[in-house]
């Protein structure tokens, strides 16, 4: 089933190796804009490509300033905001606008650094708990330096794509609630295995979701890209595919499920941005038969209670469903391109390599074609997109064949450091602490047989504890000093062994980071991960 699909739109896409800039990155201020240099002939060309929404006033403006001299005039954008059936914005609301400023030239001043500001004259603070300012920071897909995310991403990086319906079947963008019968994807991120955070003095297990990592591909781009809308929403058991979970909505309708509808993303051409992505050189179209992109990472808001809390209690009614929606009537064909107008966010990491319980399927993902029903992913597939998060995150990463533990674009595990293989023999795992302030400087884990009975505080943070030895065994080999790399910090542990006859073993896996802001040592906690390791 899987074969098929890949095969009819392998040929239609290309997937170009990334590629380290010249020198470091742009960096932007206020946390309102970002930019990242592109390598060019004797030295650097500099392009900005990003994008802004609000909530609140007719207006926000956008200006640019490089350290160079360069200044790119104010520019005013005025407010779109989407509502729904009941005149509510939905949340958050369609981006207002997009500034694009063009590439420009920066011979030999690759350490460059840029100021770009976002403003709203008429801001008066939040609305619905989600800030007036999210970020998108956007590279040509040959460049992938400096991006930075704090995901948990349940994949190996991608290796093809897929459409959906062609034309695409869905409701117009941010329409609300979702046609959930239309063409969709998801992905799911189980509430007993991933979504589990040290709840300390409250009582509450909340983690926060604030923003996404990945790809938009578009076969034409005469007109720029839209996002998919996506929900984040509760998971059920499929009734009708063993072992699969599956978005609620399929079951009960839209209930609780929360819409980000990011809209149209106003990105430019990537041929402008990076010209060697086009035929011939300096065109406007990609070759025939291929599709150029970004790669976007998209923030929510920058402060903790600005993006879009869930359950993280370890139960399985904390699972977390986030669903893709293609907006309809997408084509294949004409267009300036000859090949239609197709936007594809739908990549698929196709080598996932987690043990097989399941008999062939996914319990963490699957499909829907044109109201066709869900239909789980295969064992070995995934979507690529992920979801960041502002926690503290723990990944775990595993090895089921001895070929080297299976990480990201942008670090972090794939499906095997939920379901790992060590029946061979030659299998092994590692974690990965990782926070997207990069302020802490210390990282330690530990992995217990025991699921966790009692909560401790440690340092101002909260510590899960389960009366095992083993937690303290691996708590001297995972821990270490946190490495810095473009304002986000990361821990990565050496991998560890795991013979075959550890098959049927559980580990509860957690981990914590320790700072000195201020000069006092302080303990933030990372989710939990639950690793079954089978035959």
């Amino acid at each position: 089933m899987k074969s098929s699909r890949l095969l009819a739109v392998a040929p239609l896409l290309v997937f170009a190796p990334a590629s380290l800039a010249q020198g470091p990155p742009l960096t932007g201020s206020g946390g309102y804009g970002d930019g990242r240099n592109q390598p060019g002939p004797g030295g650097c060309t500099y392009g900005f490509v990003g994008a802004a929404r609000h909530l609140e006033g007719p207006t926000f403006t956008v200006s640019v300033v490089v350290d160079d001299g360069t200044t790119f005039p104010e520019t005013v954008f005025t407010a779109d905001p989407v509502v729904d059936a009941l005149g509510m914005p939905v949340v958050p609301a369609r981006w207002a606008g997009a500034w694009q400023t063009g590439a420009f030239a920066g011979l030999g001043a690759c350490g460059s650094t840029a100021t770009i500001t976002i403003k709203d004259p008429a801001d008066s603070g939040a609305l619905f708990g989600e800030t007036a300012y999210p970020v998108v920071v956007a590279v040509p897909v040959e460049d992938n330096f400096g991006v930075k995310s704090n995901n948990i991403p349940l994949n190996n990086s991608a290796e093809g794509g897929a459409l959906m319906s062609v034309p695409s079947v869905g409701s117009p963008l941010g329409t609300s609630p979702p046609d959930v019968f239309s063409d969709l994807f998801w992905k799911v991120y189980s509430g007993d295995r991933i979504m589990r955070h040290n709840s300390g003095s409250s009582g509450i297990s909340v983690m926060e979701i604030d923003g996404y990592f990945e790809t938009i591909w578009d076969t034409d781009w005469a007109t720029p890209a839209d996002f998919y809308d996506r929900t984040h929403g509760p998971v059920l058991p499929s009734t009708t595919v063993p072992g699969l979970l599956e978005p609620a909505f399929f079951q009960n309708g839209i209930t609780t499920e929360t819409l980000v509808s990011l809209g149209n993303s106003g990105f430019g051409n990537p041929c402008t941005v990076f010209p060697s992505l086009c035929s011939p050189p300096g065109g406007s179209c990609a070759p025939i038969g291929f599709a150029n992109g970004y790669i976007v990472d998209i923030q929510l808001g920058e402060t903790t209670g600005t993006g879009i809390a869930c359950l993280a209690d370890g139960s399985t009614a904390a699972g977390l469903a986030t669903t893709y929606f293609l907006p309809g009537g997408m084509p294949f064909t004409g267009g300036p391109c000859l090949q239609g107008d197709y936007v594809i966010q739908n990549l698929r990491s196709t080598d996932e390599d987690q043990a097989d319980d399941l008999f062939g399927i996914s319990a963490f993902g699957g499909q829907q074609f044109a109201g066709g029903g869900p239909v789980a992913d295969l064992v070995t597939e995934a979507p690529e997109v992920n979801v960041n998060f502002r926690n503290t995150i723990l990944n775990v990463v595993g090895d089921s064949d001895g070929l080297g533990l299976d990480v990201g674009n942008n670090g972090g595990g794939a499906l095997n450091g939920l379901k790992l293989n060590v029946g061979g023999g030659s299998a092994q795992f590692g974690i990965e602490v990782r926070d997207l302030a990069g302020t802490a400087q210390f990282a330690a884990c530990g992995a217990s047989l025991l699921e966790e009975t009692f909560t401790i505080p440690l340092l101002g943070g909260y510590l899960q504890v389960a009366l095992d030895p083993l937690f303290f065994l691996t708590l001297q080999t995972f821990n270490g000093p946190v490495v810095q790399s473009g304002g986000e910090g990361s821990f990565a542990s050496p991998p560890i062994p795991l013979p075959a006859g550890l098959a049927g073993v559980t580990f509860f896996i957690q981990g914590i980071w320790v700072g000195t802001p201020g000069g006092v040592y302080t303990a933030r906690n990372t989710n939990r991960v639950k690793l079954s390791l089978l035959p």
